[in-house]
C-alpha cells in the first residue's frame, strides 16, 4: 500500500510569538516524539498534512515524514492529537508520533451500525453507547471502521463486545460484557404524554362545570334580592 510523503522543518523557537510567526507564513508548530528517541520540535504545512490522511483512517494514517533540512529525523509517523481552534476549525498545533509497521497501537476507530432492526420498524430505538472503539492493532493493519449489522434485532435485544466479530489481529480493549448497543421500547414515553395529557384535560372539564355552578349561584342570588326589594317597597305603600 503506498503511502503519502509530508514534509517537515526543523524549529528551534517555541512560544506563542514564534507561532504566530509560523502561522502566518502558511505553517503550525509540531512536536515529534516516540520510539524511544527525544521529543524534537518542528513546523508543518497543515494542509500538506490534511492531504496526507486517509479519507477514512484519518488520524490512524501512516505516512512517512521527511524532515527537509534533517534526513535523521525521518521516519514513519502518524498524527496522535491535534489541537484544533474552536470557531474556525483549522488546525493550530500537531503532534506527531514515530511508529513502525509491525507495532501494536492502541487507537479509537468508529463502530458503524447498518440496516433497520425489525425492533425500530415496530417503533423501537436504536440505542448506540459506543460510537469510537478503544483497540489494539498493527500499525499497518488499523481497520477504517468496524461494521455491525442491526436488521435481525428486536426490542429489547442488547449487542455486547462478545458477539462483534473483528478483523485479524485487533484486540477490542473492552470487557466483553460491555454493551456496545440495544434496541429499547420506543412508546413507553408517548404513552405516559398522553396520559398527562388526558388528565389535564378532565382537569379544564372540572373547573368548566365549577364555574357554570358557581354563575347559577349568582342568578339566584340575584333573584333572592329582587324579591326582598319587592317586599319593601309593599310595606312602604301599605304605610303610606
Amino acid at each position: 500500500m503506498s503511502r503519502s510523503t509530508v514534509t517537515a522543518w526543523s524549529r528551534t523557537e517555541t512560544g506563542k510569538g514564534p507561532a504566530r510567526r509560523l502561522r502566518t507564513e502558511g505553517k503550525i508548530p509540531a512536536i515529534l516524539c516516540g520510539g524511544q528517541q527525544e521529543t524534537v520540535s518542528l513546523s508543518i504545512d497543515p494542509e500538506l498534512l490534511i492531504s496526507a490522511l486517509d479519507p477514512e483512517l484519518k488520524r490512524n494514517t501512516l505516512f512517512d515524514l521527511k524532515v527537509d533540512d534533517n534526513a535523521k529525523l525521518n521516519c514513519l509517523a502518524m498524527v496522535k492529537d491535534a489541537q484544533i481552534h474552536a470557531l474556525n476549525d483549522t488546525v493550530m498545533h500537531v503532534d506527531l508520533i514515530r511508529v513502525a509497521e509491525d507495532q501494536m497501537l492502541e487507537v479509537k476507530v468508529p463502530l458503524i451500525l447498518t440496516g433497520r432492526s425489525e425492533g425500530v420498524k415496530l417503533g423501537g430505538v436504536l440505542q448506540q453507547v459506543f460510537r469510537m472503539l478503544p483497540i489494539l492493532a498493527r500499525a499497518d493493519s488499523i481497520p477504517a471502521k468496524i461494521e455491525k449489522d442491526t436488521t435481525t434485532w428486536e426490542i429489547n435485544d442488547v449487542f455486547r463486545v462478545s458477539e462483534l466479530v473483528l478483523p485479524p489481529g485487533v484486540v477490542l480493549q473492552l470487557d466483553d460484557k460491555q454493551t456496545l448497543a440495544s434496541v429499547v421500547e420506543g412508546r413507553i414515553e408517548e404513552e405516559e404524554e398522553e396520559a398527562v395529557e388526558g388528565e389535564e384535560g378532565e382537569e379544564g372539564e372540572g373547573e368548566g362545570e365549577d364555574g357554570e355552578k358557581k354563575a347559577e349561584g349568582s342568578d339566584s342570588d340575584d333573584k333572592k334580592s329582587d324579591k326582598k326589594s319587592d317586599k319593601k317597597s309593599d310595606k312602604k305603600s301599605d304605610k303610606k
